[in-house]
């Protein structure tokens, strides 16, 4: 999927998926009092001031299949790539 995401671009009907996913967790993370306090406190304390969540918001609706395409070619790429083997501790013997 990572090697797809780089040679070719996300299509409109799965950018479009992507952006209804990203909206309803967005305004469905402020239904309720205590779900805007946190968002509030959020914005406020770390991203410097509570305007920046909906201009943020609004940025990544902004994203194009062309940019998604250019950071998986600069990301994905196999010389970013690791792998991780994890092998069980042999069981000792009674």
């Amino acid at each position: 999927e990572l090697e797809r995401l780089s040679q070719e671009p996300v299509s409109p009907a799965e950018l479009d998926r992507i952006h209804n996913i990203l909206s309803f967790e967005y305004y469905g993370g402020l239904e309720t009092n205590s779900e805007r306090a946190r968002f509030a406190g959020y914005y406020e304390s770390q991203m410097g001031g509570l305007e920046n969540g909906p201009e943020l918001h609004k940025k990544i609706l902004e994203v194009q299949p062309e940019q998604i395409q250019a950071v998986a070619k600069r990301y994905f790429s196999e010389a970013h790539r690791n792998t991780i083997i994890g092998l069980r501790k042999p069981e000792e013997k009674q």
